[in-house]
C-alpha cells in the first residue's frame, strides 16, 4: 500500500476470545537446554502483549488484556513455571466492572504498566499508568480542555517507567492524532509532525532512557501520490524527527520497536508487491526482512537489546497497527530472525527442537523479552474453537542470545541495563555538557556499579556524581558532565621572515613540464626551502631573548591541548564486580564540540 493510501483511524482490537498455551524449549549449542513441551491453560481468557519481564526464580510477568464475556479489560498475567499456571492482576480502576482497555506494555521491572483504558460505556479511552501503590493513573490526552471527549494511547515505556509515549488526539476536530512523550514532571507533550499543522503522527517506542521516540509521521514527499508519505522516525529532543526513509520510493515505512540504547530500530515497510519488515541502523539504514516463503507481507514486533534478534509476523495479507496502542491487526506465520540465520518460521524451528506441534499453528508476535529468549504471541491448536485465538509463550535459545539460557526453575542471572537521557551532546570548547544515566537492576541485582569513558576527544574529560550507584530493588541515576578545553587545537608557527620567504620559495622557484632546466629547478628548490625552514627553527640567527625553547625573539609555541571542533562517539561503560564475575554494559553519546 502506498504512503498516501495508509489512514491513520482507530479501531479495538477483536473481542474473541481466546486462551493460552505454554511451549518451552532450548535449541542451538552449547546454551540449550532440553526441549520442553506445551500445554493448553483451559478457561485463561486473555491476549498478551509487549516486554515480557522474568520477574524471579519461577515467573514470568506479561501485560495484556483479560477478555470479560464482551468486555476486554486491561490485566497483567504472571505466569508460573513451576505450576504451569497464570495468575491474573487486576490494573482496572477497584469496583469498575465496565471499565475496557488494555494494557500495552511494561517496565523492565514489571512494576509498572501502562495502556489505555476508558472510564465506562460510552467514554473514550485514556493512556494509563500503573503501579501497585497508586493504581491506574489516567494520563489524559493532548487536548486537555476537551479530555472527556478525546482518547489517547499508550504504547510503550523507559526502564524506569519516567517516560511513556504513544498517541494522542490533540484539535478541536478530533480526528487529527500526534505522537507524545509524557513525563511526570512536564506531563504529556506534543511531538507534532514532520509535515506541519493538520498532518499526523504516532509513537510506537522508546529507548531504554526514554530520549529516543520511534513511531510513523507524516512527511512531504513528492514521489507520493498526495505529496505526504507516512514514514518511520527516529526522535530525540536535539534532532526532532529523523525520517528513517523507504524500502521503496513513495511507500509507508513505520518503527515499532527501539533497542534500550537506541540505536537499532525495527518495523515495516511498503513495497511494490506487498511489504516487508525492516531493521535499521545509522549504518546500514533500512535493511529488510523477510517476508517468509510463499507470503507477500512481513512485519517486525520486537528486537532483543543486543539488536541480534527481531520476532514478528508474515503473512500473504495486509498487516497493519491502526489499533490503539499500535497493536498488530492481521494475522499469518511467527517469525524469528537473526543476522546468522535470516527469517524463519517459528513453529518449524521448535518442531526441529523436537517440540510436538502437531495442529499448532503460530499466527503472530506480540511481544518479547529484552534479553530475546521468551516470544509471544496468537496461535490456535486442535481444540482452538473457530473463530477463536489462544495465547502462547514460547522459549527459544541459541547463540544470538549472547548469554546464558536461562532454565526454568533456575534463578535468573542478576544484570542491570543502563540507558541515557540525552544521547547526543552539543558543547563550545571550553565548555561542560552533562546528561543523566540510568541504571536499572533486572533479575534482582543490587551490587554497586561504577562508571568510565571511552572515545573522548584531544582535551576532554568526564566525571560521574556520584562516581558510584547500586541499584538495589529500584532505578538508580548518576550524572555524567563531559569538560573539554577551549585551549589551541594546533601548533602555531612563530613570526618571522623566514617563514614568508619559505612560502614564497615555490613561487620563485617553479618548474614546468617540460623544462629541460626542470631537474636543477627542483633541486635548488629543495636546498632553499631546507634552509629557509632551518632559520625558523633555529630562530633565525638572532640574539636569544630568553623565550620559552630557547627561540630567538619570537613568542613561544603554546602546547596544541584544546578539545578540536567535531564529532565524537562516546561510550559509557558501567561496570559491577571484577574479573570473570564482572557484570558491564554499554551506552553511546554523541559528542558535538563547536568553536
Amino acid at each position: 500500500m502506498a504512503a498516501s493510501e495508509r489512514g491513520f483511524g482507530r479501531a479495538r482490537a477483536h473481542s474473541a476470545a481466546v486462551m493460552s498455551f505454554v511451549l518451552l524449549l532450548g535449541a542451538g549449542g552449547a546454551r540449550a537446554q532440553t526441549p520442553g513441551d506445551w500445554e493448553a491453560l483451559e478457561g485463561l481468557d486473555s491476549e498478551l502483549s509487549g516486554r515480557l519481564v522474568r520477574l524471579s526464580t519461577d515467573n514470568l510477568r506479561l501485560p495484556g488484556t483479560f477478555v470479560d464475556g464482551k468486555l476486554r479489560r486491561p490485566a497483567l498475567w504472571d505466569y508460573d513455571f513451576r505450576s504451569r499456571r497464570f495468575n491474573r492482576l487486576a490494573v482496572t480502576p477497584p469496583g469498575r466492572a465496565d471499565t475496557g482497555g488494555s494494557a500495552t506494555n511494561q517496565s523492565r521491572s514489571g512494576s509498572c504498566v501502562i495502556g489505555h483504558q476508558d472510564a465506562g460505556n460510552g467514554t473514550p479511552y485514556h493512556a494509563f499508568r500503573w503501579t501497585a501503590a497508586a493504581g491506574p493513573v489516567d494520563l489524559g490526552t493532548l487536548d486537555a480542555a476537551n479530555n472527556g471527549s478525546r482518547t489517547s494511547d499508550a504504547a510503550n515505556v523507559s526502564d524506569d517507567c519516567n517516560v511513556i509515549v504513544g498517541t494522542s488526539q490533540y484539535n478541536a476536530n478530533g480526528f487529527a492524532q500526534h505522537a507524545y512523550r509524557w513525563t511526570a514532571a512536564g506531563g504529556m507533550v506534543d511531538l507534532g509532525a514532520p509535515a506541519g499543522a493538520g498532518r499526523n503522527s504516532r509513537a510506537f517506542g522508546v529507548s531504554g532512557a526514554g530520549d529516543v521516540v520511534v513511531g510513523e509521521a507524516e512527511f512531504v514527499d513528492a514521489s507520493a501520490f498526495s505529496g505526504f508519505r507516512t514514514g518511520a522516525y527516529r526522535w530525540t529532543a536535539a534532532g526532532g524527527f529523523q525520517s528513517l526513509g523507504a524500502l521503496e520510493p513513495g511507500f509507508f515505512t513505520s518503527a515499532v520497536a527501539v533497542t534500550a540504547d537506541g540505536t537499532t530500530i525495527v518495523g515495516n515497510g511498503g513495497v511494490g508487491n506487498g511489504s516487508r519488515a525492516f531493521r535499521w541502523t545509522a549504518a546500514a539504514g533500512l535493511v529488510p526482512i523477510g517476508p517468509l516463503a510463499g507470503h507477500s507481507h512481513a512485519d517486525a514486533a520486537a528486537i532483543s537489546d543486543n539488536g541480534k534478534i527481531v520476532a514478528g509476523t508474515s503473512s500473504t495479507g495486509p498487516l497493519d497497527r491502526n489499533a490503539a496502542g499500535g497493536a498488530l491487526r492481521g494475522t499469518g506465520t511467527a517469525f524469528r530472525w537473526t543476522q546468522a540465520s535470516g527469517i524463519q518460521d517459528l513453529r518449524q524451528l521448535l518442531v526441529a527442537a523436537g517440540v510436538d506441534m502437531t495442529g499448532v499453528t503460530l499466527l503472530s508476535v506480540t511481544g518479547m523479552s529484552p534479553d530475546g529468549q521468551w516470544i509471544a504471541g496468537t496461535a490456535t491448536t486442535p481444540t482452538t474453537a473457530a473463530g477463536e485465538t489462544v495465547g502462547y509463550l514460547v522459549k527459544y535459545c541459541d547463540d544470538a542470545i549472547g548469554a546464558a539460557c536461562a532454565q526454568v526453575g533456575t534463578t535468573p542471572t542478576p544484570s542491570f541495563a543502563i540507558g541515557a537521557s540525552g544521547s547526543a551532546l552539543t558543547v563550545a570548547a571550553g565548555q561542560s555538557a552533562s546528561t543523566t544515566l540510568t541504571v536499572t537492576p533486572v533479575g534482582g541485582f543490587g551490587n554497586a556499579v561504577t562508571f568510565s569513558c571511552s572515545g573522548l576527544p584531544r582535551g576532554a574529560t568526564c566525571s560521574f556524581a556520584p562516581a558510584s550507584v547500586t541499584p538495589a530493588g529500584a532505578a538508580v541515576t548518576t550524572t555524567l558532565t563531559i569538560a573539554t578545553d577551549g585551549g589551541p587545537v594546533a601548533l602555531w608557527l612563530r613570526a618571522h621572515p623566514g617563514v614568508a620567504l619559505a612560502l614564497l620559495l615555490p613561487v620563485f622557484f617553479r618548474w614546468r613540464p617540460g623544462d629541460p632546466r626542470g631537474a636543477r629547478r627542483r633541486a635548488w628548490l629543495a636546498a632553499a626551502s631546507v634552509a629557509a625552514w632551518l632559520v625558523v627553527a633555529c630562530g633565525g640567527g638572532g640574539g636569544g631573548g630568553g623565550n620559552e625553547g630557547g627561540s630567538g625573539g619570537g613568542n613561544p609555541t603554546p602546547p596544541a591541548t584544546g578539545t578540536p571542533a567535531g564529532t565524537s562517539t562516546v561510550t559509557v561503560t558501567a561496570t559491577s564486580g571484577s574479573g570473570a564475575a564482572a557484570v558491564s554494559r554499554t551506552a553511546a553519546l554523541t559528542l558535538t564540540v563547536t568553536r
